[in-house]
C-alpha cells in the first residue's frame, strides 16, 4: 500500500535538468536532495528526528536509521613527560667585592722565655730554713736636722730571726750583706776580708762611731761588719759570708749608735749613697741601713 507523509506524493519524477523544474518545486527536490546525502552521512538530523525513509522509489515516513554505538576509543595511558634536570639559573650578577685588604698578623712574637722575677720568693718567714732568715734589717735613721754635723738618731736597730730547720742539724748559710754605713776600726778582728770582721771583743763606748754586729746563737758566734776607717762620711758594703747555723739558733742584726748621732748619709764627695738592688734604690737611705738575705743554705757536712 502506498502511503503519504506529510503531504508528499508517493513518487515523483524528478526530471534530469535543473532548468526543468518548476521554481514553484525547487524547495522540496533541494529538501529530497539532502535527505538523500544525509541518510548514508547521518548529518541531516539527529537521533530524536522523524525520518522520511526513501524505499523502492516511494518515502516512508516515521523511521530512523540505526547506526549502533560508537565503539570507545583507548588511547593508554599518556606517556609519561621527561622533563630532565632544570637548567641552572644564572643571575648575571658579578662577584661580590667588600673591598678589605688582607689582614697582616705581622710576624710571629719571639718567645723570650719567662720573664726575669729576680731574687726567688722564699716564703713567708715559717716556709723553711731559708725563709725563716731571709731579709733581715736594721736601720738607723737620719731624724732631725743636723748638729754639729750629726743627726739624730735611735740608739739601736734590732731585727732577729730564728733558723727553722730539721732538729739536731746544722746548716751552711751563704748570707748577702748590703747597706750604707759609717766605718769603725775594730780591735780584735782574729779575720777580716773588707768590712767583715771576726772578734769577740765588746766595742768600746767612748768612740762615737756606730758599731754593726751579726751574732749567730749556736755555734756561738760574733761578726761586725762596717769594719774600715773612721771618718765623717758613709759607703757601701755588698759581700758574701758563709757561716754555719744550727738549727733552732737565732740570728741577730743590730746597729748601735752608741751616743744617738751619726753622720748624714754622704760619701766623701758630699753625694748620698745608693745601695743598688736594695730598697729605696734607686733613691739614698737618710740614714744608716744593713740588709741580710739568704742566698742558699744547705745541710753542714
Amino acid at each position: 500500500m502506498t502511503t503519504m507523509a506529510r503531504g508528499i506524493p508517493n513518487r515523483i519524477d524528478i526530471p534530469t535538468s535543473i532548468s526543468a523544474v518548476p521554481s514553484s518545486l525547487l524547495p522540496l527536490l533541494s529538501l529530497l536532495i539532502l535527505a538523500a546525502c544525509g541518510s548514508r552521512t547521518g548529518l541531516l538530523y539527529p537521533r530524536d528526528a522523524t525520518v522520511v525513509a526513501i524505499d523502492g522509489g516511494g518515502i516512508d515516513a516515521g523511521s530512523r536509521p540505526d547506526f549502533g554505538t560508537t565503539p570507545p576509543v583507548d588511547f593508554g595511558p599518556p606517556p609519561p613527560v621527561d622533563f630532565g634536570p632544570p637548567p641552572p639559573i644564572d643571575f648575571g650578577l658579578p662577584p661580590f667585592d667588600f673591598g678589605l685588604p688582607p689582614l697582616d698578623l705581622g710576624p710571629p712574637p719571639i718567645d723570650l722565655g719567662p720573664p726575669d722575677l729576680g731574687p726567688p720568693d722564699l716564703g713567708p718567714p715559717d716556709a723553711g730554713p731559708p725563709a725563716t732568715l731571709h731579709g733581715l734589717r736594721a736601720e738607723l735613721p737620719c731624724m732631725g736636722p743636723l748638729m754639729g754635723g750629726l743627726c739624730p738618731t735611735p740608739a739601736t736597730s734590732t731585727d732577729v730571726a730564728t733558723l727553722m730547720g730539721t732538729p739536731g742539724t746544722s746548716y751552711d748559710v751563704a748570707f748577702q750583706i748590703r747597706g750604707v754605713t759609717e766605718g769603725r776600726r775594730y780591735a780584735a778582728c782574729t779575720t777580716t776580708m773588707g768590712s767583715w770582721c771576726t772578734s769577740s771583743e765588746t766595742p768600746s763606748r767612748s768612740d762615737n762611731y756606730n758599731v754593726w754586729g751579726l751574732t749567730i746563737g749556736t755555734p756561738a758566734q760574733q761578726y761586725f761588719l762596717n769594719h774600715g776607717m773612721e771618718a765623717p762620711e758613709s759607703f757601701v758594703m755588698d759581700y758574701v759570708q758563709v757561716l754555719r747555723v744550727a738549727s733552732g739558733a737565732t740570728v741577730t742584726l743590730t746597729g748601735d749608735s752608741i751616743n744617738s748621732a751619726e753622720f748624714p748619709n754622704r760619701d766623701a764627695a758630699g753625694v748620698p749613697v745608693v745601695v743598688s738592688g736594695v730598697p729605696p734604690d734607686p733613691m739614698a737611705f737618710d740614714g744608716e741601713f744593713v740588709q741580710i738575705d739568704v742566698l742558699s743554705i744547705v745541710p753542714a757536712p
